[in-house]
């Protein structure tokens, strides 16, 4: 709830047509995938070894709900498919002092990859990690723009139509008016790197939001309940 408006919300995703064939050929619960996130990452010694069997709690800050993990036999520890938002991940393991890493927002789509390392030292010692996040994506080779809340409120607007922020999108471009149907007008038609208006894909919180006929989204979200769209 900000103020008097629920985001309940809504997670656009738009994504090429020629990821379209991968979708088709995964499984179902792979489309929770496009409202989500992965956080990972490696946790190390001071040395720079790796340091396995490092217990890792993931925790929301939003919703307070904690997942938690091991790291492997090379130090890597992964939380796939977690609701967008922020998140805090700590590392505690016997001998050294544990570590917290605060202030995480994932986006949608985003794969953050992050580098823990541990001081030697008991439990009962917290170290608190301030450092920036990385902002390249290194377990990912996708490329994507995300629109936050506060740009998709403060950015202007022409008619209320989100899709013209997809033109902020390197690559993407308004290419005309949508078809002169009933129903259809502001759905204005996106070419993105050379590609057909009509071969888009729309996902609205995981699922497919494409009106087959048109080669567009069938209703233009209201940007007052738009979280956040990624392209």
């Amino acid at each position: 709830m900000v103020g008097l408006r629920m985001r309940s919300v809504l997670q656009w995703l738009i994504v090429l047509s020629c990821l379209l064939a991968l979708a088709a050929a995964t499984p179902a619960p792979a489309f929770a995938q496009a409202n989500s996130a992965t956080l990972g990452g490696t946790v190390l010694d001071s040395t720079g070894g790796v340091l396995p069997g490092v217990s890792v709690i993931c925790k929301s800050s939003r919703t307070g709900i904690s997942q938690e993990t091991v790291t492997n036999d090379v130090g890597i520890f992964r939380f796939p498919d977690l609701p967008i938002g922020q998140y805090s991940v700590t590392a505690a393991l016997a001998g050294f002092q544990t570590m917290l890493r605060g202030d995480i927002s994932l986006i949608t789509g985003q794969s953050l990859d992050l580098k823990i390392t541990m001081q030697p030292g008991g439990l009962e010692t917290t170290i608190t990690v301030t450092d920036a996040l990385p902002v390249t994506q290194t377990t990912s080779s996708t490329v994507q723009t995300s629109m936050t809340v506060r740009q998709v409120q403060d950015l202007p607007l022409n008619g209320r139509n989100p899709l013209q922020l997809v033109a902020l999108t390197a690559g993407a471009s308004i290419t005309a008016p949508g078809p002169a149907v009933s129903g259809q007008q502001d759905n204005q038609a996106i070419s993105v790197n050379g590609l057909r208006s009509t071969q888009n894909n729309f996902r609205l919180d995981g699922s497919n939001y494409n009106n087959r006929f048109f080669g567009s989204a069938p209703v233009l979200p209201n940007p007052d309940t738009l979280e956040e769209f990624t392209v």
